[in-house]
């Protein structure tokens, strides 16, 4: 080990100066001093630093976080409420099943008795849209609340009729009874046709005054239904009172 040294670079001399004055006693001029050249070599003690600084990592400048919500926490405990995940109430369908329950949805395949349940809600629904679509003409309400506003013998004719039916039931072989019931369901039913013959009367001229470009075709007979049907099963049922003054258009409340 004391063989060899480490190399140890010499330390640069500062050239020797130049004498000055003796060039200005003798008369010539100063000659110009060779600048200093650099070998290129630093010294330990100027390249640890460098290095340390080249090895050095950069810092991150800083920068602020966001603020994160704090989980929701119960009052009394302090403990985090962690929710739990939904439980699975049933089984994974398959492909297959999955695509048979949309092929379904889509274009359902339906026994004879679904078929025929279907079919007739659909029958229901489209007459109840035809009938609303009637009803709500301005005619047709018309003609209803003329009929409301009378008295109609038609309305009362089925209950006539039930009575005379029974009695004659309960009076068995009795003359006297078979003749009293033929002759009041024989007068009920022509004092009906009577008093629907004044009823259509009186609506046509009402028809006519409002609304002189209307057919009659099928107003009678929808006049004639409204009057045979009882009160309380009208449908619409009645907006004016019994016996009242049919007054049309009808006022604003």
């Amino acid at each position: 080990m004391g063989l060899f040294r480490p190399y140890q670079p010499k330390p640069q001399s500062a050239p020797p100066a130049a004498d000055t004055t003796s060039a200005a006693k003798a008369g010539r001029p100063a000659e110009p001093q060779p600048a200093a050249v650099s070998t290129g070599r630093l010294d330990a003690s100027q390249a640890r630093p460098k290095a340390a600084a080249e090895k050095a990592p950069a810092r991150p400048a800083p920068t602020t976080a966001a603020p994160v919500a704090a989980a929701p926490t119960t009052a009394a405990t302090g403990k985090i409420m962690v929710k739990a995940p939904a439980k699975k109430t049933g089984a994974t369908p398959t492909r297959r099943q999955a695509l048979a329950a949309r092929q379904q949805r889509i274009n359902p395949v339906l026994d004879k008795k679904e078929a025929k349940r279907r079919n007739r809600q659909a029958r229901a629904k489209a007459q109840d849209d035809s009938y609303q679509r009637i009803h709500a003409k301005p005619v047709n309400t018309m003609i209803r609340d003329y009929v409301d506003t009378r008295w109609s013998i038609a309305e009362f004719v089925l209950p006539i009729l039930l009575l005379v039916l029974v009695s004659t039931m309960l009076g068995g072989q009795n003359a006297v009874f078979m003749v009293v019931g033929l002759g009041v369901s024989y007068s009920a039913m022509l004092l009906v046709v009577i008093d629907t013959y004044v009823m259509w009367r009186g609506c046509r001229k009402a028809i006519r005054q409002h609304f002189p470009n209307e057919p009659l075709k099928g107003k009678f007979g929808y006049a004639a239904s409204r009057a045979m049907s009882m009160r309380r099963t009208r449908r619409p049922q009645a907006d004016v009172k019994r016996g009242s003054k049919f007054v049309w258009p009808r006022p604003l409340h």
